[in-house]
């Protein structure tokens, strides 16, 4: 059961919501097989590349929650580029719906991440299974995913397709702008969930 736990919980919440963004608004240009394909690049890719980017830059101090949000935001807006370099037509909202399901790919995988490090906890004869830490953050997680980030990578997303030309992507001082803005928005959102794991831990 725990592996199906740690797989339905990650992803119920995100692939919700990108059903219900699809459900919500047709394009021409956002066809099933893309939508899939960007959650999944969104996902994989962006866990992969964060990762490594955060073991090798990163080190313990008080900016590293910020250190992760430009990192992490800026491995989405690769993904995104990635996923819609070749579309052609580029509409505001289309960029909207598909950086959200690039950002619901990469809570998606970065949740079942948590929640395998949240199911192994310390015991007196070692390590034990806590069943209950694993749902509390699935849990958690996944209410947050929508505000996080799904709609971070949705703003960066909007932006970039709203500042595209001739049917070619352009990083424009606006698509710039969106991703610090974002990033330092991960940043805070990060340092606060970081600040409230040290008061629970000493309370």
């Amino acid at each position: 059961m725990i592996p199906t736990v740690i797989l339905f919980g990650s992803s119920l919440v995100p692939v919700t919501g990108v059903i219900w963004y699809l459900d919500h608004y047709e394009s021409p240009t956002l066809t099933f097989r893309l939508v899939v394909y960007s959650f999944i690049v969104g996902g994989v890719l962006g866990v992969l590349m964060a990762s490594l980017a955060e073991s090798w830059l990163l080190s313990d101090g008080l900016l590293v929650y910020f250190g992760v949000g430009f990192i992490e935001e800026l491995v989405k807006l690769v993904a995104l580029f990635f996923v819609a370099r070749k579309l052609g037509t580029y509409r505001f909202r289309d960029g909207i719906v598909l950086g959200a399901t690039v950002g619901f790919g990469f809570a998606a995988l970065e949740s079942s991440g948590y929640a395998l490090t949240a199911l192994i906890v310390p015991a007196q004869n070692g390590v034990a299974l806590s069943l209950g830490s694993l749902v509390s953050t699935e849990v958690l997680r996944g209410l947050l995913s929508p505000i996080g980030h799904g709609l971070w990578t949705a703003i960066v997303g909007g932006v970039l397709f709203h500042a595209a030309r001739n049917g070619h992507l352009r990083i424009t001082g606006g698509a710039v702008g969106a991703y610090v803005f974002v990033a330092i928005l991960h940043g805070l959102w990060d340092s606060m969930h970081g600040i409230a794991i040290i008061l629970t831990e000493i309370l």
